[in-house]
């Protein structure tokens, strides 16, 4: 059996904003990976001091730690993107560019099995994985759908992939950037690129998801963008009419316990 080893290049792009509790917690997660050929760039807002502090002890003596530091307020979408460009432009070898939030943890072969995973899967352009939720000291693990007919299905009601799991091919983000007007950025970009790429899950839990920390993905702003991107990239590829549906009915449909096929999913949610 094919054994992983560190032949490409995998850069990690994580934002951070005021995690000064947490960055050290997150850097080390990454930094001690069982895959070692990497890079993580870690792009901080002007005002970040503490947390530049941090990230300046650990780029000085770890030279796979590069610090990015925006010159004016940029917001998460417009840091990942800046760290995409540089990804892309700055490191020709690059084959991989792997997501990480700065108040999470990821598993130590969370790089090896996935790089493993689009390596022996070529058609696969971008792929996640389960993840252990955490918050307030209580948790549970969070699985998502495996292969594409279940991430198609599971895309009418939830995102479907937990955002700081994700790895992707480098070419995946030469037209698939984050939108920086979208709040929720991340479900709005699996939405928009779902229909000529395929993407996976592997049914392992390869991070630990703190929703105790930075994470924004249950604030009033989050949900109404998750709303309006459902309008617009969901009910638009079924030609439904949402002018007479309530946002409340849009946001709170519940996705079925056993993902069942795209279409199948699809007839049960009309009946609903």
């Amino acid at each position: 059996m094919r054994t992983v080893v560190d032949e490409e290049l995998v850069i990690w792009v994580m934002p951070v904003y005021r995690s000064a509790n947490t960055i050290e917690r997150a850097l080390d997660s990454v930094l001690h990976q069982t895959y070692h050929r990497q890079i993580v760039l870690v792009i901080a807002e002007p005002d970040d001091n503490e947390v530049c502090s941090i990230v300046k002890k650990y780029e000085d003596k770890d030279k796979r730690v590069r610090l990015i530091q925006n010159e004016v307020r940029c917001g998460i979408s417009r840091s990942l993107n800046r760290g995409l460009d540089i990804a892309i432009s700055e490191y020709p070898d690059c084959k991989y560019i792997a997501r990480m939030d700065s108040d999470d943890y990821s598993y130590p072969n969370r790089l090896e099995k996935q790089v493993f995973f689009l390596e022996e899967n070529p058609l696969i352009s971008l792929c996640g994985s389960n993840i252990r939720m955490i918050n307030n000291g209580r948790d549970f693990v969070v699985v998502y759908p495996k292969d594409m007919d279940g991430i198609l299905a599971s895309s009418l009601f939830v995102s479907p992939f937990a955002h700081p799991s994700i790895i992707a091919k480098k070419e995946f983000y030469y037209e698939n950037y984050y939108k920086d007007d979208v709040v929720a950025e991340d479900y709005e970009l699996w939405l928009r690129s779902l229909r000529d790429r395929r993407m996976a899950n592997l049914q392992e839990t390869l991070l630990d998801f703190y929703c105790d920390g930075e994470h924004a993905s249950n604030t009033e702003a989050a949900i109404a963008s998750t709303i309006e991107v459902r309008k617009k990239y969901l009910f638009d590829y079924l030609g439904v009419d949402t002018s007479d549906i309530t946002d409340q009915a849009i946001f709170h449909r519940l996705i079925p316990t056993q993902y069942k096929s795209t279409r199948d999913t699809i007839i049960s949610c009309a009946t609903l």
